[in-house]
């Protein structure tokens, strides 16, 4: 087994996982009895036994036929068995440059492989950022297949599997990795026909928040809160056991709320306004990079007063570069730029004195 994924519903008690062979992957549901057994014993790299396990006509998840392992199914754990996963696979090879916040248990990631495309893995969730599958500035080996869900991107996959991180880019390798693959401006990356990119700012302009009106939080408790409430004891249970192995359980004092349900909304969400290499400016761009919302938080603890003046001088200290993206782009809405809603999916800054560095040693 190599991945424990949160299923699509809320009316059944079911685990999904993603369960693979060394040729070929698939997703199974375990329901009832099954669900609280792979949450209970099973782990990732185990090999299963699955008998009576069913295909149930028409059943497709993201485009893919899912098996149902239920009443009459049975399984068990293969000990000693010794099976390599998607051998016949080839993995990618993906630098990342985008870990996005999490939105209702997802997290939106991007990067580059290594002949230089984005990539965007879909399906991705909380525990795998977690267990650092993924890091900025990082390289991951992953599997991954075509994405077949609504409205696909150009970059858009399905990720089947990541082995983790293999390596960590220093700061010279990252300035240079990043002078390396940077877009000339906003307009050229994104005309390319491409979602995502990477751009140089010039200078950052404007950096403000907004915070989320309480009233809007609380129509969304309300909406959300108490779906499960009359549900029976044994999905009770197992939902239970799902959010302690799936959910999120970073402490500290962050800018989210988190409902009965374990949906999370955030109450901060940044905007910039900055400057491209081509001298064009693009106005209060929402920021959506996981790690520079850590960043602000942990100034704005520090620098009560202060910190909003303090990060921009920041920013224009050092070298800035702006994973950037697109949400879909069929909305059906006029005068949008690009004809899609753009936004800041990763913030790198590096210091100056790495260029200079490097210049001196060239």
């Amino acid at each position: 087994m190599l991945r424990i994924i949160p299923s699509g519903g809320e009316d059944a008690a079911v685990v999904d996982a993603i369960v693979a062979d060394e040729h070929e992957y698939m997703r199974v549901s375990f329901f009832g009895k099954h669900a609280e057994f792979v949450l209970d014993e099973v782990g990732i790299g185990d090999v299963l036994n699955i008998e009576n396990a069913y295909l149930p006509r028409g059943t497709f998840v993201r485009g893919l036929r899912r098996l149902k392992v239920a009443h009459g199914s049975r399984i068990t754990i293969e000990k000693g068995a010794e099976i390599r996963a998607l051998r016949s696979w080839n993995p990618v090879h993906m630098t990342v440059l985008a870990i996005a916040r999490p939105e209702k248990g997802k997290v939106c990631v991007a990067g580059v492989d290594r002949d230089g495309n984005w990539l965007r893995p879909q399906s991705i969730y909380l525990n795998e950022i977690e267990n650092h599958k993924f890091r900025n500035l990082c390289v991951s080996r992953i599997y991954v297949d075509a994405w077949r869900g609504r409205r696909p991107r150009k970059e858009d996959r399905f990720l089947i599997h990541s082995e983790g991180t293999v390596r960590e880019l220093d700061e010279h390798e990252s300035f240079e990795f990043l002078e390396k693959i940077a877009d000339k401006s906003v307009k050229s990356a994104f005309e390319s026909g491409r979602t995502l990119g990477l751009i140089k700012a010039k200078r950052i302009l404007r950096i403000h928040e907004k915070r989320l009106t309480s009233s809007k939080n609380d129509r969304d408790r309300d909406r959300n809160g108490n779906k499960d409430r009359d549900k029976n004891k044994i999905k009770d249970k197992i939902k239970i056991k799902i959010k302690n192995k799936i959910k999120n359980k970073t402490p500290g004092k962050t800018d989210e709320k988190t409902d009965e349900a374990g949906e999370k909304s955030h109450e901060i969400y940044i905007h910039m306004t900055f400057q491209d290499t081509s001298g064009s400016i693009y106005r209060k761009w929402p920021c959506r990079c996981a790690e520079f919302y850590k960043i602000w938080n942990e100034m704005r603890e520090k620098h009560r007063w202060t910190y909003r003046w303090r990060m921009l001088r920041m920013l224009r200290k050092n070298i800035v570069y702006l994973a950037i993206g697109l949400t879909y782009t069929d909305y059906g809405t006029e005068n949008l730029q690009f004809g899609a809603y753009p936004m800041i999916v990763g913030v790198h800054m590096l210091p100056s004195h790495v260029a200079r560095s490097l210049k001196h040693a060239r």
